[in-house]
């Protein structure tokens, strides 16, 4: 009896042991991801509820960019000029054009977490949401086909290869 009574213990102290583990190695919970751009709010972030998406911050990332072109292309001083002023033309629109696109994201979410799902209406959002992503791609890929002009042939070459696409579609050296 001695021994049932010790198996029975030892079972529940491995079992109560089992769980505190599980508690304490369990990975905390996801936060959501915090909104701003790819780079985040960066040290000149703009307005605190708008992290990361003020023309502040689009200049910084501007500057970093260029920072690293020059290293790998070999800019000279007029070419640095040249891509500042390409960069810095649209970050207006552009900025316009992001905030535009996160409220139409915000927008679909809360139309399709709703209780009831109005089909119509996420279609119409869904098409709002891609006209603005679609003038999004042509104010970028326009800045690219300036960038490209302002460079010699060699250091254009050496930009596509920079700019190329990894086999999700996206430009760099990974995921985001």
């Amino acid at each position: 009896m001695k021994r049932l009574w010790f198996l029975a213990l030892a079972v529940s102290v491995g079992l109560n042991a089992a769980m505190l583990y599980q508690h304490f190695t369990r990975p905390a919970p996801m936060q959501p991801r915090p909104r701003g751009g790819a780079f985040g709010p960066g040290p000149d972030a703009g307005p605190p509820g708008e992290p990361g998406d003020s023309p502040t911050s689009f200049e910084h990332m501007i500057e970093r960019r260029l920072h690293r072109m020059t290293g790998e292309l070999g800019l000279r001083e007029d070419q640095v000029r040249a891509l500042r002023a390409i960069g810095t033309a649209h970050i207006d629109r552009l900025d316009s054009l992001r905030r535009e696109s996160r409220a139409a994201r915000d927008s679909m979410r809360d139309l399709l977490s709703g209780a009831v799902i109005d089909s119509v209406r996420v279609r119409e959002q869904a098409r709002r949401l891609r006209e603005v992503d679609t003038r999004i791609g042509v104010l970028i890929t326009d800045n690219l086909i300036r960038e490209a002009a302002v460079l010699d042939p060699g250091q254009r070459s050496h930009y596509l290869e920079m700019m190329r696409f990894d086999r999700r579609g996206r430009r760099g050296h990974g995921p985001r």
